[in-house]
């Protein structure tokens, strides 16, 4: 695989085709299969979620784009009364997750938590069926604890993951970026509004 450039844009840079592909990219089964709501959203519940994201200043969505294509959604939300960010975030094709792009996507989305938004704390949870991000997780961290949920008078059976600026910036990034950075250029940039800044991933030793 040639080496990508790897971009970020947040829904308030996003074009209106783009956010309204976002729901048919979310509506797919196997995207759906992997979340805690599994009903297809329609049009007008879409619109409404995406007026909340932009006026909540607790939440962050961002399309991730290689080489100026789309390939990931990624949602952050800040819980402050725990101070941290829980993020959540899914593919848009279903063949891209034999194409390593789940590693990419999973690698960008705490580089840009803890280093571009700035937040000190991660979590997240992870349904125990979702294997394929339970396995980059416990390549990169060992805070992984199984749990079980009650959501909507629904029991899941979840895994949590837990992360901080410093283990990432000391440690985690480290072991993922060693790989990501085969098949994505040093060099990337996060749109926000109207400001565009270049970010470049510097890995310790």
């Amino acid at each position: 695989m040639k080496r990508m450039k790897f971009k970020a844009v947040e829904l308030s840079s996003l074009d209106e085709d783009t956010i309204q592909n976002i729901r048919g990219w979310r509506n797919q089964d196997f995207v759906r299969q992997n979340m805690f709501c599994q009903d297809i959203i329609k049009s007008e519940e879409h619109n409404q979620w995406i007026q909340k994201l932009k006026a909540d200043d607790n939440r962050n969505l961002f399309v991730f784009y290689l080489d100026d294509a789309p390939f990931g959604v990624v949602i952050y939300t800040y819980d402050t009364e725990n101070n941290r960010v829980e993020t959540g975030f899914y593919l848009i094709k279903e063949e891209y997750q034999q194409m390593g792009y789940g590693v990419i996507l999973s690698y960008f989305a705490s580089e840009i938590a803890y280093n571009v938004l700035g937040y000190d704390n991660g979590y997240g949870e992870i349904l125990e069926h979702n294997k394929r991000v339970i396995r980059i997780n416990r390549y990169i961290r060992k805070d992984i604890k199984k749990e079980q949920i009650n959501l909507n008078g629904r029991e899941y059976d979840i895994k949590t993951v837990k992360g901080t600026r410093q283990s990432w910036n000391d440690f985690e990034k480290h072991k993922l970026g060693m790989l990501v950075l085969k098949f994505v250029y040093e060099d990337y940039e996060v749109l926000r509004g109207k400001n565009t800044n270049t970010y470049k991933v510097s890995l310790k030793a």
